[in-house]
């Protein structure tokens, strides 16, 4: 008698337990960067709310598709790496609220992993008069771009998948110390 006592106030409790409403709105915002054979993922993340991300390559995806891959609980900028450059990948998101099922997919977006260096962005001028940029150079060990302009000019910046003002460049520093540097013929 007792043990039927106890596993009826266990199923009580248990019918007691409420699960959280699924998010009624799609994540919004979302906007995939291509890189070096990864992309940054980014959206308009909301205070307590987890966030899914499916993807594969082609044109379409949903989070329902069987075999996707998914990334769950992450946080906005994402970056998907191990992909391939030069294929098309899919990417959609959903949301949940703590315990509750996913909320509705956003639409998909696409985008195609690229070599590096594969497209520039002009940026502001180098200085007054204006220079000619004469040659670029990534240092992997120290994340670093340096460029070299007319009469020995140093730029330096940080390589940054995640920024986007500008793209793949946090900021641009003029050396303030350094030997002019001439190319070799």
């Amino acid at each position: 008698m007792f043990r039927v006592v106890v596993l009826a106030s266990l199923f009580a409790l248990a019918g007691c337990h409420r699960q959280a409403k699924a998010p009624e709105e799609a994540p919004t915002g979302l906007a995939v960067a291509p890189g070096e054979g990864q992309v940054t993922v980014t959206w308009d993340q909301v205070p307590g709310l987890t966030y899914w991300i499916f993807f594969q390559a082609g044109s379409s995806v949903t989070a329902r598709d069987p075999g996707v891959p998914l990334l769950f609980d992450v946080q906005s900028p994402r970056v998907v790496g191990g992909l391939t450059n030069g294929v098309q990948y899919a990417f959609v998101m959903n949301a949940s609220d703590h315990d509750s099922p996913g909320g509705p997919s956003t639409p998909v977006v696409t985008a195609v992993p690229r070599l590096a260096g594969a497209s520039w962005t002009s940026g502001a001028p180098l200085g007054s008069p204006p220079q000619n940029l004469n040659g670029v150079v990534f240092g992997a060990a120290l994340n670093r771009i340096v460029a070299v302009g007319d009469a020995g000019t140093l730029l330096a910046g940080d390589l940054n998948y995640t920024s986007a003002s500008p793209p793949g460049v946090t900021a641009w520093t003029q050396a303030t110390s350094g030997s002019p540097v001439t190319s070799a013929r």
